[in-house]
């Protein structure tokens, strides 16, 4: 009876883990507040595996400490100030050269390092720490401690592993996402320095971008052109030089360059068409000179 019991309850131990971890990936699939997510994670820890402490630590560019990013159980003031050696003395530290979970039954009797002060000063005796992404590019570590003697199962580490890979994805999707908002708002202020019109259209001919000097010259009335289908807001130009070069550009991925009349804004371009991976990229100037030029 007594071994049926504590099997049933192993099992809804590891049941409630998985529902955790799973509750938490898709947390991870919902936000894009990284802090929220560690602090969140560290609750659901430290709740899970009733441990006193939890610690999630990132790795300084130095490479020689850790922060102490977010946590649950530290004395006031730590989270958000306290840091840690990243040597082998310490038990984050070491963890960091292993790509295996570092168990601790008893810190004060492991001869594999000493501890940091900031366990020992919170009297930490076992835990479990693992690694927040990989040797090789390791964002930081994942900590759970407790104050008394205790064995971790194999399921508790595999249960704080999975939380660590649920955070090394999301800091990557994060980090991914900011690379890419830096690159755009890079390439927007690129665009807006240029002197020519440019105007970026997706495959389906949605005017996808517009610069600041696009929109002096062809959204006089400036009701904004980003989002409407090309042929719609420049009518006039189908059947002419404009729609038949377009198109060339977009079958034959070759670029070209024309200058054209448009008789709705009475006057020439001067217009260079790009193929790009998702449509046509067009710079263009209107032409005065030219425009003088064709009518001697």
């Amino acid at each position: 009876m007594d071994s049926t019991v504590g099997q049933n309850s192993e099992l809804q131990t590891r049941v409630r883990q998985q529902e955790v971890a799973a509750e938490l990936g898709q947390q991870a699939f919902e936000t894009d507040d990284l802090e929220q997510l560690m602090h969140d994670a560290a609750v659901a820890i430290a709740e899970t595996l009733d441990t006193d402490y939890v610690k999630v630590l990132k790795l300084l560019p130095d490479g020689d400490k850790m922060f102490l990013q977010q946590g649950i159980g530290w004395r006031n003031g730590l989270v958000g100030e306290a840091t840690v050696p990243a040597d082998l003395d310490s038990q984050a530290g070491y963890k960091l050269i292993s790509e295996e979970p570092i168990i601790v039954d008893d810190l004060r009797t492991d001869e594999r390092f000493s501890g940091p002060e900031l366990l020992t000063s919170h009297d930490v005796v076992s835990g479990i720490s693992v690694i927040i992404g990989s040797v090789e590019e390791p964002w930081g570590v994942l900590g759970a401690h407790t104050t008394e003697r205790r064995e971790f199962t194999d399921h508790d580490v595999n249960f704080v592993q999975s939380i660590a890979n649920v955070l090394a994805a999301a800091i990557k999707e994060v980090n991914a996402e900011k690379q890419l908002h830096e690159r755009e708002k890079d390439l927007k202020e690129t665009f807006d320095r240029i002197t020519d019109g440019f105007i970026g259209i997706d495959a389906d001919w949605t005017i996808a971008y517009i610069n600041d000097r696009g929109k002096e010259l062809i959204d006089l009335d400036g009701e904004g052109l980003v989002g409407r289908n090309f042929w719609d807001v420049f009518e006039p130009a189908l059947g002419t030089t404009f729609e038949e070069q377009y198109r060339e550009v977009f079958a034959t991925q070759e670029p070209t360059s024309f200058e054209e009349y448009y008789p709705p804004f009475d006057g020439w371009f001067e217009v260079h068409v790009y193929p790009s991976a998702s449509g046509l990229s067009i710079y263009f100037r209107d032409y005065p000179s030219l425009a003088k030029r064709k009518t001697t």
